[in-house]
């Protein structure tokens, strides 16, 4: 589900959206490839890497945390 707003975009997927998106400044492919890149994370942990029980805090994990990626305990089974 998707719906605008004066130019403003709205989804469900909340935790897709990039910083950019976000912040509300200009954005290019590269928010693709961060939609992305949270899609390999789901795929290969399990569990999205800023969940939350509502939007503002994923918000806030999306803008102000910082993911450690070098962790392969936090594998799924099967990726490891």
């Amino acid at each position: 589900m998707v719906s605008t707003f004066v130019g403003a975009v709205f989804t469900v997927c909340s935790w897709l959206q990039a910083p950019e998106m976000i912040k509300g400044v200009g954005h290019d492919r590269g928010c693709d490839l961060w939609s992305l890149g949270i899609l390999i994370y789901e795929m290969l942990h399990g569990f999205t890497p800023f969940a939350a029980d509502d939007d503002s805090m994923i918000f806030h994990g999306i803008l102000n945390v910082r993911l450690v990626l070098n962790k392969w305990s936090t594998f799924t089974h099967d990726v490891r």
